[in-house]
């Protein structure tokens, strides 16, 4: 999870890595939203760069969904996509649905 926690810039160079999940805690918490999002659109525009996937953790809302989309990250998971639920329940989601969402 780049982004929180002991993740670093110095483990992106070091660390043999094809896909980052990137957390948007950043953009939650309270503070400045839009150091947030700049933050935001340089890390994607940095993991873009060095040739490495990008996934968007922690999208709850549609403008959170629309910024990402905006600056180029494709993949995102969230509450607002769906809540986490037991492979059973996602096997039964029409399958128009479940294509979208693999």
């Amino acid at each position: 999870d780049f982004g929180s926690g002991y993740s670093s810039l110095h483990m992106l160079k070091d660390v043999p890595v094809d896909r980052i999940k990137l957390d948007l805690k950043v953009l939650t918490r309270t503070g400045d939203i839009e150091r947030g999002r700049v933050i935001v659109r340089f890390m994607i525009q940095m993991v873009k760069a060095l040739g490495m996937d990008l996934i968007a953790e922690g999208v709850e809302f549609a403008r959170q969904a629309e910024f990402l989309l905006s600056h180029g990250c494709f993949e995102m998971q969230g509450y607002y996509f769906f809540k986490p639920m037991p492979v059973e329940e996602f096997e039964q989601l029409p399958e128009s649905i479940s294509e979208t969402l693999c």
